[in-house]
């Protein structure tokens, strides 16, 4: 599953002439660290979001 998401990911970056990555530590954006674990929860459901899921 990794393999493919990878694989999407690169190609998707292949698309766009400049691009970074940065590392951020967890604890430095606990935010979109909780929105990654809601996306890896095993639910198939689609959410769609107008303001964030919890606390700005």
């Amino acid at each position: 599953a990794n393999t493919a998401l990878i694989r999407r990911i690169l190609q998707l970056l292949s698309q766009i002439s400049h691009w970074n990555i940065y590392y951020i530590p967890r604890a430095e954006n606990q935010k979109a660290d909780k929105l990654a674990k809601m996306a890896h929860s095993g639910s198939q459901d689609l959410r769609m979001f107008g303001r964030p899921p919890f606390g700005e």
